[in-house]
């Protein structure tokens, strides 16, 4: 029978206590270094992420900056906030869990690739 494998804990833990995740592909959306396990949905009307990640805050609290092009729609037009394609953080970045491979696969990343 084919199972599920197990619930694994995501890798980090408390937000700012860990270090970013090197990317392995031009292009690759940042991955989220500490759990978003507790944290509330994101909704239309709230997104926790914006609290640390935010431009208001992301100096003191010494989180990454969201980038620029999420300021932007889909024109190129500047917004003062998070464009709403951008707002569901989740459909892009992803926490990591420490767990074996679900799938075999012969992926080589451009920083694996760097390392030999």
């Amino acid at each position: 029978a084919d199972k599920a494998p197990e619930d694994r804990p995501y890798t980090g833990k408390d937000p700012g206590n860990q270090k970013t995740i090197a990317r392995t592909f031009t292009g690759q959306p940042p991955l989220i270094p500490h759990t978003v396990e507790d944290f509330p949905a994101i909704t239309l009307e709230e997104n926790v992420c914006l609290i640390c990640h935010g431009p208001e805050n992301y100096k003191d609290q010494k989180a990454p900056k969201a980038a620029d092009s999420h300021f932007k729609d889909r024109d190129g037009k500047t917004l003062p906030e998070v464009s709403p394609a951008r707002h569901q953080c989740t459909t892009c970045h992803v926490p990591q869990a420490d767990t074996r491979l679900l799938v075999q696969n012969t992926f080589k990343g451009v920083v694996d690739a760097k390392k030999k």
